[in-house]
């Protein structure tokens, strides 16, 4: 994970024409309250919430990269555009956020879930 993690991090920060100054501090942030709530997703605000606590929690600790694994979000990122988008504005000048969020394709006339990853920073936006 940790090896992904790195490869994903130096490819998403180099596309985002950032420098890379070693060491980089990574967090990898998962509430796990989306296990006592599968199938049903009935708190997905309650969980983009807590993520966004823990990575405010996380930038204070001087982190450049944070992680969501994929599943953590339970819905879509663009169901939060408002959460989302004040998180964006609170995060420091060179730090990304990788988010990996579901979201919905059209396959054969049927809606289906497909993962995605969303890189979002200050400067670049979401």
């Amino acid at each position: 994970m940790i090896f992904f993690a790195s490869m994903l991090t130096f490819g998403t920060l180099r596309s985002l024409n950032q420098s890379v100054d070693l060491p980089v501090r990574i967090a990898i942030i998962h509430t796990g309250e989306h296990l006592n709530l599968l199938p049903e997703k009935t708190n997905a605000k309650k969980v983009i919430d807590n993520l966004i606590m823990l990575t405010k929690d996380a930038i204070k600790e001087g982190v450049q990269v944070i992680l969501w694994p994929e599943g953590s979000t339970l819905r879509p990122l663009t169901e939060f555009k408002e959460s989302i988008t004040d998180l964006r504005n609170s995060l420091p000048q060179g730090t990304v956020l990788l988010a990996g969020t579901p979201r919905y394709v059209e396959q054969n006339g049927t809606k289906k879930e497909a993962n995605s990853v969303i890189a979002i920073s200050r400067s670049q936006g979401i």
